[in-house]
């Protein structure tokens, strides 16, 4: 019964844009994220910032973000990955609606089948160019959510298209890259569940095979790398990803946005 007021909300929903009717709330707003708040718990209502890798917060202020609401990004035609935070169980009708643009998504495994609707119909209706979903559950955890996401629009639904990456571990990003002399020295946030952290350079920024290295670290604790033996004076973009192992299988989360860096002679 949830599952059918639902797809009738989401047509509801559709009509109403097609008729030009404008829904919006009144939110707060910190860092470009509009959001609303209940009891100590925030939900994501917008976002008017311009970046195209977007890592929406775990929390703003002392409000834990548990939601990402209807419309939130919808008709976003900047942005190209997004990494929703552990906590979040929630994804609204229409979020990323029309974000044409969209190529990769980071969910947690707190989205998942326990909840009534935890990706509600039409959430990725119009995300043309997505390709890749790094799931924080298990397979059958995201089937779960799928079947229920794509119920509206079916086999039309992005969700159909893409490939999922299960049991994919908590996202961290880059703090900075220094120069040193024919080497790097990389920073970055550390995440207590994982097994590590594998870093990725390279002189091209499409991070192409032929010019692109990799290093791994291991341990949760590790918060920084030095890479040496490099050319000096050179131009390197770096990028990060976690790694946790499951049954003897190494799973990654998505590849963070990169910086760049130019060694010393």
């Amino acid at each position: 019964m949830k599952k059918v007021l639902s797809v009738l909300l989401s047509i509801a929903l559709v009509l109403t844009m097609a008729a030009g009717i404008s829904i919006t709330a009144s939110a707060k707003s910190s860092n470009g994220f509009k959001y609303e708040t209940k009891g100590k718990s925030a939900s994501i209502t917008g976002y008017t910032g311009s970046d195209t890798f977007v890592v929406i917060p775990e929390k703003i202020g002392d409000y834990k973000v548990n939601s990402i609401g209807d419309f939130a990004f919808q008709n976003n035609k900047k942005i190209v990955n997004v990494v929703i935070p552990n906590g979040v169980n929630y994804i609204g009708h229409w979020t990323f609606g029309n974000c044409s643009k969209l190529k990769t998504i980071s969910i947690p495994k707190s989205v998942n089948d326990k909840q009534d609707c935890p990706i509600n119909a039409c959430a990725f209706a119009g995300c043309t160019a997505l390709k890749d979903v790094y799931y924080g559950g298990t397979k059958a955890q995201w089937k779960g959510v799928v079947d229920f996401a794509v119920y509206a629009l079916g086999n039309n639904d992005p969700l159909t298209k893409v490939k999922a990456h299960y049991n994919a571990p908590t996202f961290t990003s880059l703090k900075k890259v220094t120069k040193g002399k024919k080497s790097f020295k990389a920073t970055w946030n550390k995440k207590s569940s994982v097994a590590g952290y594998q870093i990725q350079y390279s002189t091209s920024k499409s991070f192409t095979k032929k010019t692109s290295k990799k290093k791994t670290v291991k341990g949760a604790k590790k918060t920084s790398v030095t890479v040496k033996k490099l050319k000096g004076n050179k131009k390197y973009y770096v990028r990060i990803r976690t790694y946790k192992t499951v049954s003897g299988t190494k799973y990654y989360s998505a590849w963070s946005t990169s910086k760049t860096v130019t060694t010393k002679k």
